[in-house]
């Protein structure tokens, strides 16, 4: 099995809500480690738009805003500043 988004965390943290690679790069994202979810995304061979659409399932599962995930971190600055690190 690849390891993509969706793949399921050996070790879960539900108190964070971390369950899946995804969860776990956003959370990493968002605690300022943007070198640190670069470096992941690189190795995983994640590409910017592949997290976008992770994050847009989200909030539709949340029923919420992509704006209102992440306390608002993944803002339009994020995102430019992660399609110059050419991901």
């Amino acid at each position: 099995m690849s390891k993509d988004l969706y793949t399921e965390l050996e070790e879960i943290n539900e108190d964070e809500g971390i369950y899946t690679i995804g969860d776990d790069l956003c959370n990493t994202f968002m605690n300022g480690n943007f070198t640190t979810g670069v470096e992941e995304m690189k190795e995983l061979n994640i590409t910017s738009k592949e997290l976008l659409e992770y994050l847009e399932e989200k909030a539709e599962e949340y029923g919420c805003e992509l704006k209102e995930l992440y306390y608002g971190h993944f803002t339009a600055d994020f995102w430019i500043a992660l399609g110059s690190e050419n991901i």
